[in-house]
């Protein structure tokens, strides 16, 4: 597989390298919770830049730093008021500098990937009817369709990236997914079934026709009352405990995937994609897309997951099913974005509001779990979704 190496040739005691052969985030600062942290450097910033790693690719984005990052001489900064910052794409033999660092990119390539092709505009797949697109992302397209049995799903495609496809790479990606397929909880999306067409892969699932916990939302004018919301935040813990129960971490839980379906009078929430996006970037099959959807998915991540990327326990669960009920209820992120330059700083430096601060008329003891969900150090969390259910049991009880 592809292999990239930054290696800081100056500003700390020694040159070090880091290498990747793996989706990868990789944050450089004064910050001592950043992947390389520089603490006595005074031209760099607490949380200075990212680079986002999927080998072969590497994007850079500058966060709004005092002094600016240079690639190759050329800086690339964007002040507060002025824009996002802009992404950089490295290649092999940049030079990165910021503050008293010079960093060195290298690129060793790979003689094992083969060229596959670009996906149809509308993929052919067997014993599956295509309905209608009902949107698309950065991993594919979802359509309506009808299995073959009669029964309407939801078929998600996802694109293989850059037209290679590893098959030590699909072979881990469907290694890691079997076991999630086979989860059955009426609180979990169920699936059913997978398969490859040319230049991609695709999943059938049931289909909730109710929207998401972010449509919900939506409808409520962004804060959802507490009993409409209690129901459908045991019935998310819940499905996560059973997860959990059988060694399954979600990786990936925010409010947009969080769906609801009318079940009667009302409404049923089901968790769904379980491991589908956070395992396809960790098989290397999908580009580079963490650092340009911080505020709207590192919103619901833990610190310990944008630091290390392929960290994940319950423990990380725990916190995005809370950041995802303190959304819901308090139509805010739990993170004070407002308080800094870039999204990341606030991860970096655990700015997170109390839930009561936000919505001072919510039960404390409620408030309470919540808070402890989303504690930002992973050890002051529940442990499990069993924990977490436990507790919003005994108090929405």
């Amino acid at each position: 597989m592809p292999r990239l190496t930054l290696t800081i040739a100056k500003g700390l005691p020694q040159p070090k390298d880091f290498s990747f052969d793996q989706h990868e985030l990789f944050v450089l600062g004064r910050s001592r919770e950043c992947t390389c942290s520089i603490p006595d450097d005074p031209f760099l910033s607490k949380v200075h830049f990212i680079i986002e790693f999927n080998p072969p690719e590497a994007v850079l984005q500058d966060l709004g730093s005092k002094n600016g990052t240079y690639v190759n001489g050329v800086r690339h900064t964007a002040e507060r008021g002025c824009g996002d910052p802009p992404r950089v794409s490295l290649k092999h033999g940049d030079v990165i500098t910021a503050g008293s660092a010079e960093i060195r990119l290298a690129l060793a390539s790979s003689p094992t990937a083969v060229p596959g092709a670009a996906p149809a505009e509308e993929p052919r797949l067997s014993g599956i009817t295509l309905l209608r697109e009902l949107g698309s992302g950065g991993m594919g397209k979802v359509y309506l369709a009808r299995m073959e049995d009669g029964r309407e799903a939801v078929v998600k495609t996802m694109a293989l990236h850059g037209a290679v496809e590893e098959k030590k790479q699909l072979l881990y990606f469907e290694r890691e997914m079997r076991s999630t397929m086979d989860l059955r909880h009426p609180n979990i999306v169920a699936f059913y079934g997978s398969g490859r067409f040319e230049g991609g892969l695709y999943f059938a699932m049931e289909l909730c026709d109710a929207g998401s916990f972010t449509s919900l939302q939506e409808s409520c004018g962004g804060r959802v009352p507490l009993e409409r919301a209690a129901p459908l935040m045991l019935q998310v813990a819940n499905g996560l405990a059973y997860a959990h129960g059988r060694d399954i971490v979600h990786r990936d839980l925010k409010p947009d995937n969080i769906l609801l379906k009318k079940e009667g009078a009302g409404l049923t929430a089901k968790i769904s994609d379980f491991g589908l996006a956070k395992n396809y970037k960790l098989a290397g099959l999908s580009g580079v897309t963490e650092i340009g959807a911080a505020a709207c998915t590192l919103a619901f991540a833990p610190k310990e997951q944008l630091l290390n990327f392929r960290f994940t326990n319950p423990a990380t669960d725990v916190f995005s099913a809370g950041a995802s009920f303190y959304a819901l209820l308090a139509g805010a992120f739990v993170y004070d974005f407002e308080s800094v330059k870039e999204p990341l700083e606030a991860i970096i430096d655990n700015r997170c509001v109390p839930l009561r601060k936000r919505v001072p008329g919510l039960p404390e003891a409620l408030c309470g779990v919540i808070d402890k969900a989303v504690s930002p150090e992973a050890a002051s969390r529940y442990q499990s979704g069993a924990e977490l259910l436990a507790a919003l049991k005994k108090v929405l009880s």
